[in-house]
């Protein structure tokens, strides 16, 4: 156990308590008590050891870059987790005495996940233990390098591009993009969209198969913008590559009514906050939001934050705080263009927010969709039951194609289609 965390005789102490307690339950049944022992401490154990690992790897650095975006980071952290409650809680916020006591399942893992949550239907829990599985130990040691890594092959290694669709690598200004659609896909309508992965992981390349059936659900094309992401490029970076992406589409000739912006997880906080700066400054805003379980208030004030955090395997309230303060940094976290909840929402286009019972960022969801309803937009709310983190880039799911039927109608109802034969049609 590397010293970082300041954990290593903790961990013994915690080890000698949890031996002692087991072996006293289960005194005719040393194997069983063995058993018990690992099951309640390698979950632990592991998780203490990748995160100290990372703490190495953070305190080390040489590169100048990285000096200032850590630093960065932690401006940003002290603005949302002042007390250090969520950074260092992984190792501080833990009763060896009453965890001995719950059951072994109640032991968080190394994403900070319960060992024994589980769905009650086999098509969600094989997208819950693909979400579980995404993250390796090794991964998180290494830091926002590793979880990169991780969320990439976790995405194209599941998530394939389908047979049969193009995707052409393509850039909206001077911002890198995917353009996705079928060979025959009709001239008109485009949807906008950017990727989850909390500003700080995640990339275009990742989205293709998703950005396919959206393509195909308004009867278009797609673009996924590669945005830059944080701690590297900070606030208003990747605000600044939406405005850009979007500008280039109306260069290009696509009519505004003709445009969806979509966007999941962080992306579906940015798609709400790049119409609320096309609206404040004067731009054509596009015809529709689509929103999938939005990472919409980075202050992290949701109460389903801390109410399901340990039982969603995509996300836990460490991570958010580490991911939000990457991002804003030295920035205001309310801000309405980092955290769009805090926005004035009137004027803005028709919306669809989707999220899942159980998911951290629920909260996030219906309260941004309460504040449009308030704000008198348009809005369709769809929440689902015993799903998943942005469960629509799990094509498998029922839920998924259910959600991408009800979208297509919604689009036809909302989208006019452009039938000009720009250069985003060829």
């Amino acid at each position: 156990m590397v010293p970082f965390l300041a954990a290593g005789a903790g961990q013994s102490i915690e080890d000698a308590w949890t031996l002692a307690r087991v072996l006293s339950r289960r005194q005719d049944d040393v194997p069983g008590a063995l058993k018990e022992y690992e099951q309640r401490r390698l979950p632990r154990t592991t998780r203490i050891q990748a995160g100290a690992r990372a703490v190495v790897k953070l305190m080390h650095e040489t590169e100048a870059n990285r000096i200032r975006d850590r630093n960065g980071r932690w401006k940003g952290m002290a603005r949302i987790d002042p007390f250090a409650e969520t950074s260092w809680g992984l190792a501080w916020d833990y009763d060896v005495v009453k965890a001995t006591e719950g059951a072994p399942g109640e032991v968080l893992n190394v994403t900070g996940l319960r060992e024994g949550k589980c769905l009650r239907r086999p098509e969600s829990q094989r997208a819950f233990d693909l979400w579980k599985f995404a993250f390796r130990p090794e991964d998180v040691a290494r830091g926002h390098d590793g979880l990169r890594e991780a969320y990439d092959r976790f995405l194209t290694t599941n998530f394939p591009l389908p047979a049969g669709t193009i995707a052409v690598e393509d850039e909206l200004g001077d911002v890198k993009a995917w353009r996705v659609a079928a060979p025959n896909a009709p001239r008109g309508n485009v949807v906008l969209h950017f990727h989850g992965g909390g500003y700080l992981i995640g990339s275009a390349k990742g989205s293709l198969e998703y950005a396919s059936r959206l393509a195909a659900a308004v009867d278009g094309v797609c673009y996924t913008v590669d945005y830059r992401l944080a701690p590297e490029h900070p606030y208003p970076a990747a605000i600044d590559d939406a405005v850009a992406a979007y500008r280039a589409l109306l260069a290009r000739g696509v009519a505004a009514s003709s445009i969806l912006v979509s966007g999941e997880s962080a992306g579906g906080g940015m798609a709400v906050a790049l119409v609320l700066a096309l609206r404040n400054a004067g731009d054509p805003l596009p015809a529709a939001i689509l929103s999938v379980a939005p990472f919409a208030d980075l202050t992290l004030s949701g109460p389903t934050i801390r109410a399901f955090n340990g039982d969603d395997p995509a996300a836990n309230r460490d991570l958010l705080t580490f991911m939000g303060a990457s991002y804003f940094q030295a920035h205001e976290p309310t801000d309405p263009l980092v955290s769009p909840l805090f926005g004035d929402l009137t004027g803005l286009p028709p919306l669809f927010v989707t999220a899942s019972q159980g998911e951290v960022l629920l909260s996030d969801a219906t309260r941004l969709a309460e504040r449009a309803e308030r704000a008198g937009l348009d809005v369709t709310l769809r929440i689902v039951e015993d799903s998943v983190h942005v469960y629509p880039i799990f094509p498998f799911l029922p839920e998924t194609q259910t959600t991408m039927q009800e979208l297509a109608v919604w689009a036809r109802r909302n989208l006019r289609r452009n039938d000009m034969k720009s250069a985003a049609a060829e």
